[in-house]
């Protein structure tokens, strides 16, 4: 489980590099000081939804659709890690069930034993034909 989870945060960590570096290259911010180390974190953080993307205002327009791409993806990836956890947590607890349903009733079993006489434990026993 843990291994998926790092999986997709490696695949959503190479798709801000990714996307980092062509906003780079691109030279498309107005500003010349926009450096790689400045597109990856304002990309980072707008994938981590801790900032809103500000920087649309300072780029031109194939640098918006470039962000707005990012954007999708990125939202798609970790709807996917969300999704993807969520499954292996169903089939973790279904993989679970007949066990946890056992102990139950051997629970119950023990209890309802506390409350018997000898006698019927003996007999109770004996009709179970556990010997056989």
């Amino acid at each position: 489980m843990a291994r998926d989870v790092f999986s997709n945060v490696l695949l959503i960590v190479a798709i801000i590099f990714c996307f980092g570096t062509t906003l780079s290259v691109m030279r498309e911010s107005v500003d010349d000081e926009t450096t790689l180390i400045t597109w990856l974190l304002n990309l980072s953080r707008v994938a981590l939804g801790v900032d809103t993307p500000m920087y649309i205002t300072i780029i031109r327009p194939l640098g918006q659709f470039t962000a707005m791409v990012f954007n999708l993806i990125v939202n798609i990836g970790l709807l996917n890690v969300l999704i993807a956890q969520l499954s292996l947590t169903y089939l973790d607890l279904n993989d679970q069930k007949a066990g946890w349903a056992l102990k139950h009733r051997a629970a119950v079993v023990t209890e309802m034993e506390a409350y018997m006489s000898l006698k019927q434990r003996k007999a109770y026993c004996a009709g179970l034909r556990m010997d056989e």
